[in-house]
Parts: C-alpha cells; sequence; structure tokens
C-alpha cells in the first residue's frame, strides 16, 4: 500500500480516481485491497479477477463474502476485457497470467505490481518490450523495485507490543502505510542530495552514501529526538558516524532535516566549507564526531552514553559503523564496556 501511494504520487495519478485491477482473490490480495480503500481508492473503481475471472455480481462459482464486495456489475468476464485503461495492476496470483498484449492496453504510466513468486505475473523485460512508461515491480530481489511485506512485518506488531495496544487497528495500518511511505521519499530525497554533492566535487563515497540512506532515514525522521534550529540541545538523541568517509549521506541527511541549508551542499569539500570530505565534529552543525580512523564510533558512543546515564539523561546514542569495523578491536572492547556498565541508551 506504501509502495502504491507513493508511485501513484510520483506518477501523477490521483488516488480517488485510478482504475485498480487484480489478479488474486485470496487472503493476500484481499487484505491490500481492503487496506487500499481505506486509504481512498474507491470500491467501484477496483476490478477483482481469480482463476474464474472477473468477480462480478451474481457470480457463483469461488465467491465468498469477503470476494464479494468487490464484485462488479459488468458484461466483462476476463482479466484481458477488464484490464484496458488500467492504471493499475495488483498481482496476488501465478506466474504469467498478465500478457504483454494486456499492458499494452493499459492507461498511460501504467502501475504494475507483479507480486507472484517465484515467477510474477509478468517479467519486467516483458513489459518494457511493450511500454516505456510503466513503473514495474515485483517481489523478487533480484530486479528493481522490489515489494515485501518485511517492511512492515514484524514491526507493525513490535510497535503494539511497545504501546501496548492489545489489537491492531486501522488507524494503525494506515499510520504504518504513511511511514513505510514517507520513509522510502525521505532516503530517495537523502540519495539525491548526495548525489548532488558528489556531483559538486566529481567525488565522494556515493555507493556508501546510497547504501545508508534508508538507515539514515529511519534514524533522523522516526527514532531520534532533535531539534533542528538547535543541534546542540542538550536533550537530543546522538547520531554518530564511525566511518567518516561516509559522511557525504550524513550531511545529505542533515540537510533533509533542515539542520543544514540545502544551499551548503554546492560548498561541499571546498577549502571553507563546513561540509568537509570527512566530517569533523567542529566545522558542522548536527555532527557528534570526527570520523576517520576506523574502529572508534562504539567506543565514542559508550563514552556517550555513560555520560548521559550519569546526568540521568533519557537520550539516545546511535552509531553507525561499517561491516568492516568489525575486525577492530576496539568495537568489541567497547561492546563489553557497555555491557558492564549495563548501559541501555546506546543503539548500533
Amino acid at each position: 500500500a506504501a509502495t502504491a501511494c507513493n508511485t501513484m504520487e510520483g506518477v501523477g495519478k490521483d488516488i480517488k480516481k485510478v482504475k485498480l485491477v487484480t489478479s488474486g482473490a485470496g487472503a493476500a490480495a484481499l487484505a491490500c485491497l481492503g487496506l487500499l480503500v481505506k486509504l481512498g481508492v474507491p470500491r467501484q473503481n477496483i476490478w477483482v479477477t481469480d482463476l474464474a475471472g472477473v468477480v462480478y455480481q451474481g457470480r457463483t462459482e469461488l465467491m465468498d463474502p469477503d470476494k464479494a464486495e468487490f464484485a462488479q456489475a459488468t458484461p466483462h468476464r476476463t482479466l484481458a476485457e477488464v484490464i484496458a485503461g488500467a492504471d493499475v495492476f495488483l498481482g496476488l496470483s501465478a506466474a504469467g497470467v498478465l500478457k504483454p498484449a494486456m499492458v499494452k492496453s493499459m492507461a498511460a504510466r501504467p502501475i504494475i505490481f507483479a507480486l507472484a513468486n517465484p515467477t510474477p505475473e509478468i517479467l519486467p523485460e516483458e513489459v518494457n518490450a511493450v511500454r516505456d512508461d510503466a513503473i514495474m515491480a515485483t517481489g523478487r530481489t533480484d530486479y528493481p523495485n522490489q515489494v515485501n511485506n518485511v517492511l512492515c512485518f514484524p514491526y507493525i506488531f513490535r510497535g503494539a507490543l511497545d504501546s501496548g495496544a492489545t489489537t491492531v487497528t486501522d488507524a494503525m495500518e494506515i499510520a504504518a502505510v504513511h511511514a513505510i511511505a514517507d520513509l522510502a521519499q525521505r532516503a530517495h530525497r537523502i540519495r539525491r542530495l548526495a548525489l548532488r554533492m558528489g556531483e559538486v566535487q566529481g567525488q565522494g563515497y556515493i555507493a556508501q552514501a546510497l547504501d545508508i540512506a534508508d538507515v539514515l532515514a529511519v534514524a533522523y525522521f522516526h527514532a531520534m529526538k532533535l531539534r533542528p534550529e538547535d543541534p546542540a540541545w542538550e536533550g537530543r538523541d546522538r547520531f554518530l558516524l564511525s566511518n567518516g568517509h561516509y559522511a557525504i549521506a550524513l550531511y545529505a541527511a542533515l540537510i533533509e532535516a533542515s539542520v543544514i541549508a540545502e544551499s551548503e551542499l554546492e560548498t561541499y569539500g571546498g577549502d571553507d566549507s563546513r561540509l568537509p570530505m570527512s566530517g569533523m565534529r567542529s566545522y558542522t552543525p548536527g555532527m557528534e564526531m570526527s570520523g576517520g580512523s576506523l574502529g572508534q564510533g562504539l567506543a565514542i558512543a559508550v563514552g556517550h552514553a555513560l555520560g548521559l546515564k550519569r546526568k540521568a539523561s533519557s537520550s539516545f546514542v546511535y552509531t553507525l559503523f561499517s561491516d568492516g569495523e568489525l575486525d577492530e578491536g576496539s568495537v568489541w572492547e567497547a561492546l563489553m564496556s557497555a555491557a558492564h556498565y549495563r548501559l541501555d541508551n546506546p543503539i548500533a
């Protein structure tokens, strides 16, 4: 649902006006459709098909009350008939059911979610062969634009447990959709900002920046306490970037969070810039440590966390470090120190 909302917004389609066709009418498909209705897709704009064809009013074969809610008053009986002019295809069925000819008949800038695994309803290369304006996603990791429920499970249940909720409500589901959609948009903008800074200098650790954008989006927009207008606020959570070479990504996150003005990205790497190639605490608002020497971030984070505990502060200390830093002995010594002092405020 989050992917659908973002994609419709991205291609300029109004969620209240789209024609949505689904292949599959099992529990997963009907749950997705129910949530999309709550988000604004009119029920009358949804066309459901399954093994017996179109779900239409008066049909008796393979019907149940949940499926009947989406029955249409129509003479159409096949997917090929109802897919014509569709804005969105949602596939939760079986391999190969969506044919290239059907894709050709869809509306401009069609959105195609072919989520059957391991083989989707149509392959991306088949879509690309007949349309150059389609947005295509599958449930597979070996194609771009994977859509997977790992983004919400088990986290929605963890949130329910943390908040003491006894049931998962519609409001919670909708809030999760909007949160995931927001994170995806934030991460996308962080990546674009990092790429723009890389273009300024013609260099930078761009691949690493693209890789950690999602982590930064979660940290800065859904986890940490901070005041953009007062980066040194004592009650803030701290974010320590152990690998200073990734500073370009952190700068992008700080710009997205309005801690740093976007106009400053044009100075990246310059002699008088507050955005040097490697992070420097003394130069950059929101930068909590000077990075460069690998393997030091977690030890510094433990020091921050211990100091905050001594001050009876409720703030957390977040640390991001690279996999390679796990070979450094100081990392493991920091972990043992955190355990020794029974610290519960560092997050790595």
